[in-house]
């Protein structure tokens, strides 16, 4: 997790590696675009460093696009024999599940929701967790 002075400091590099691709002076970037640019990195930076059960909780949720809490949970233990086999991880129960997403929550890769009638989502879907692979179609048709 970074803090607000690393948060700034990596704005000020995506605004200095911005200015290089543009070819334009520093002061000219517009810093919500670099700060962007570095809330992507640092959340991608976040879920490298986590856990491989984090991992599949992230995968499940941005694969979902958005997701209840119990169908969450319906298709964790639903991937979970496929997702952990070779791997040293294994499977965690719901409440261990429920401290996971926290984390997630606190790390900013998630919004987590509230209650069971309202929906998780990842913050960004273009981050990719490089450890999970989901199997194919583990959401169902609507």
């Amino acid at each position: 997790m970074f803090s607000t002075t690393g948060k700034a400091i990596q704005t000020l590099r995506a605004a200095a590696e911005l200015a290089d691709e543009r070819n334009c002076p520093v002061e000219t970037v517009d810093i919500g675009v670099a700060y962007q640019r570095a809330l992507g990195r640092i959340r991608e930076a976040n879920l490298r460093s986590m856990d491989y059960d984090y991992h599949v909780l992230y995968e499940l949720i941005r694969e979902a696009g958005e997701i209840k809490p119990g169908d969450l949970h319906d298709r964790y233990v639903r991937v979970q024999e496929k997702v952990y086999t070779g791997v040293t991880a294994k499977p965690i129960a719901e409440r261990r599940r429920r401290d996971k997403l926290r984390k997630l929550a606190e790390y900013e890769l998630i919004e987590k929701a509230a209650n069971r009638h309202q929906f998780h989502r990842v913050r960004d879907a273009t981050i990719v967790s490089e450890r999970v692979r989901l199997p194919a179609r583990t959401v169902p048709d609507e």
